[in-house]
């Protein structure tokens, strides 16, 4: 709880950096706060270890439709089975490990289009500021809207840079 001595992170950035640049921040910071319209890799791929794990305990009614399709690809294609419902748990978890064996690696993580947005928002707002400023700016700011570290950071910043060379 903040008492009247205690400041936010939020009323910290605002009096550093000013009002314009936290009205960006908080923009993409509230677009961020919608729920995404779809699973992502890792969750995909944990519920797919969860089901070769123990192919009983599996929930059908709650599995996302993109893991209910990689699914039915091998039920389909091997089985020749129309619906999960239909496949035994022995089934069931030999599709969820066709479907892990060709699940595409997670690699590096992909840099989301809002991240990038706010990164040259910011950049445009604060181009007349140092460049070592307008980097801690958005470094601080990425870590606040979106919760990325450092490292992460440096990427987005590096692909808005590029974004801003080629005038797109």
């Amino acid at each position: 709880m903040n008492g009247p001595g205690r400041s936010t992170p939020q009323h910290d950035f605002r009096t550093r950096y000013g009002d314009e640049i936290a009205d960006i921040v908080e923009m993409h910071s509230a677009q961020r706060a919608r729920p995404a319209s779809r699973s992502a890799p890792h969750a995909i791929k944990a519920a797919l270890q969860a089901i070769v794990a123990d192919p009983d305990a599996a929930d059908l009614r709650r599995i996302d439709p993109l893991t209910q399709a990689l699914l039915m690809d091998p039920a389909w294609r091997r089985l020749r089975v129309q619906s999960l419902s239909a496949l035994s748990g022995d089934q069931l978890a030999e599709c969820a490990k066709y479907a892990l064996d060709h699940f595409p690696p997670l690699g590096k993580p992909v840099i989301e289009r809002g991240q990038v947005t706010m990164t040259l928002s910011l950049l445009t707002a604060a181009r007349t500021w140092h460049a070592a400023r307008r980097v801690s700016l958005v470094r601080e700011a990425l870590s606040m809207a979106f919760h990325v570290d450092y490292v992460r950071a440096t990427a987005i910043l590096r692909k808005a840079h590029r974004e801003l060379r080629a005038g797109t």
